[in-house]
């Protein structure tokens, strides 16, 4: 099975959107870079670290994911 996407580079509109196709990987790639930032701090460098500065970084990944989930994006596609 193939699947061709065609854009019209001379339109703005569709430059625009072959941008946010060719970029999609570094983009899904930047998510999970940032995920596995926050699960560090929270899992091997808590120590020493107040707890507002913990719960901060744990909702702020708990609100990454649930985003994620918003948008039907699974966590496994963002490495696989």
């Amino acid at each position: 099975m193939k699947a061709t996407i065609t854009f019209d580079l001379d339109e703005p509109v569709e430059r625009i959107e072959h941008i946010r196709c060719i970029k999609a990987i570094d983009l899904s790639m930047a998510i999970y870079d940032l995920d596995q930032y926050l699960r560090t701090k929270t899992k091997y460098e808590s120590d020493g670290m107040s707890e507002e500065v913990y719960e901060a970084y744990d909702s702020i990944r708990d609100k990454l994911r649930d985003i994620l989930v918003e948008r039907h994006i699974s966590y496994d596609q963002l490495i696989n």
